[in-house]
């Protein structure tokens, strides 16, 4: 039968990973959630997430993410997963004053590394979370670029990839596109 938007509010944990997501309307109703896994889809709209203020985890690790201020208020995040996005600046997460505002012993995570993080403030917000405590992971190996959300080489299979291109290694064709598939460590 039809989903109720008053259980969709009981709804405390809910993971998807891979499953070609791309538009979150209607997750706003599950104001329930503490803990939300969309890694490897292709989200880039986080504006629905914005009334989630119960998230404590939320894992959005290789998907088209450029904006993070939708997560702003979100002030019980503890766990926050960005990676392998398209994320230029952080800093609209220096306004979730939950991140770094923890109990002793408690450290919040953010993982950011393999975005392309340029912003000129970008730098000063990540050196601002960790002074807050939060526990930042930040870093991009030099010479690798990253698209998220990629359409996958192999044929009929438009699954979310991550695309690396790998300079620097004479073994390897700087011309070369290794593709990493998100659900496992198989190149082609």
């Amino acid at each position: 039968g039809p989903i109720l938007r008053d259980e969709l509010a009981g709804v405390t944990a809910l993971s998807a990973p891979f499953s070609g997501i791309a538009d979150l309307a209607g997750i706003e109703f599950c104001t329930g959630l503490t803990s939300l896994d969309l890694h490897g889809n292709c989200i880039a709209d986080l504006g629905p997430l914005a009334s989630l203020t119960a998230l404590e985890s939320l894992n959005l690790h290789g998907n088209a993410i450029v904006d993070v201020a939708p997560l702003s208020g979100l002030t019980q995040l503890r766990l926050l997963w960005l990676d392998h996005n398209l994320i230029e600046n952080p800093s609209p997460l220096l306004a979730n004053a939950g991140l770094g505002n923890t109990p002793a012993g408690v450290w919040d995570r953010v993982a950011l590394a393999y975005n392309p993080l340029s912003a000129p403030s970008a730098a000063q917000a990540l050196s601002d979370l960790r002074a807050r405590g939060v526990s930042v992971w930040s870093d991009t190996p030099a010479g690798t670029a990253t698209a998220a959300c990629a359409t996958s080489l192999l044929a009929g299979d438009p699954v979310p990839v991550d695309v690396h291109l790998i300079h620097g290694d004479p073994a390897i064709d700087d011309a070369r596109c290794y593709v990493m598939l998100l659900f496992g460590d198989a190149y082609t």
